[in-house]
């Protein structure tokens, strides 16, 4: 009972991800800082796609979360200075059924040209009910960690 969906568009200025979760479980008790712990997608970036390293000059960890207080909350990981302001909600609610969003990345900020570019999801679901915690990637390759691709066209 557990679905993830993610529909992407950019324009000039920002890359647009809506992503919807079904969901018949949340789970949603931690602080932001820790929000990788509750039910949340992660959105990888590797803005050279040249292999991404954890916490790389040009690579990026985003992760939305459902809010403890409601609402979905969104926050970059490895740079935050840089970030802050570069990537928001502009859209989202949360159901008992599950919840979504519409994420907004700066292209400047995330340093996304035009092109192709290194992009993975993530999503983990926690079941407290089934006591299981699973994430499911769609794509990430290791030893040496590549990335899926998005191309970004004018």
């Amino acid at each position: 009972d557990y679905n993830v969906k993610a529909d992407m568009l950019a324009n000039s200025r920002y890359v647009f991800i809506k992503l919807g979760v079904r969901d018949s479980e949340l789970v949603s008790s931690h602080p932001a800082e820790r929000m990788y712990e509750d039910d949340s997608l992660e959105v990888y970036i590797d803005s050279s796609d040249n292999k991404f390293d954890w916490g790389g000059a040009d690579d990026y960890q985003v992760i939305l979360s459902p809010a403890p207080e409601g609402g979905v909350r969104a926050r970059e990981f490895f740079h935050p200075e840089r970030t802050a302001g570069a990537c928001k909600i502009v859209d989202s609610s949360v159901t008992a059924c599950g919840y979504e969003a519409v994420l907004a990345l700066d292209r400047k900020a995330f340093g996304i040209g035009d092109g192709r570019v290194g992009f993975s999801l993530a999503a983990r679901n926690i079941d407290r009910v089934l006591n299981s915690d699973a994430k499911f990637n769609w794509f990430f390759l290791e030893p040496a960690t590549y990335l899926g691709e998005i191309q970004i066209k004018k």
